[in-house]
């Protein structure tokens, strides 16, 4: 059995839709084209807030990275990987205003003072208890 495997990008309507590239219906026709349209821009929307944090988290990526292009790969690289292990260690984003979801859905956005009160309370618990 064979498996036929894209790996496409998601683009906005400004982009024409390519083999690699999917854009949302201009004009969809139907409930099936209006899903695929919701389910677009959900999931585009997830990827945009994430690469807002990272950006905000490396201002260099925001800023633009002015070395040659082998070096801005290995920079991006690194960059994800040090992104990933503060997710995987559970590190909190100091200074990045967060969007909490639940079950996919956004719910609120929270910014320094919150994630300091979320902090303080962790040291509490784990030190003077």
């Amino acid at each position: 059995m064979a498996f036929l495997m894209f790996w496409d990008l998601l683009g906005d309507k400004g982009y024409a839709c390519r083999p690699f590239l999917m854009t949302p219906f201009r004009n969809p026709d139907g409930l099936a084209e209006n899903a695929y349209n919701r389910s677009h821009k959900r999931t585009r929307s997830v990827v945009e807030r994430m690469f807002g944090i990272w950006k905000r988290k490396f201002p260099c990526l925001k800023e633009g990275i002015l070395v040659k292009l082998d070096t801005s790969m290995a920079v991006i690289t690194a960059t994800a990987i040090l992104h990933n292990i503060a997710i995987d260690l559970k590190e909190p984003d100091f200074g990045v205003e967060r969007v909490v979801e639940d079950d996919g859905a956004m719910i609120r956005h929270v910014g320094d003072e919150e994630m300091g009160v979320v902090v303080r309370q962790r040291i509490v618990q784990q030190w003077f208890l």
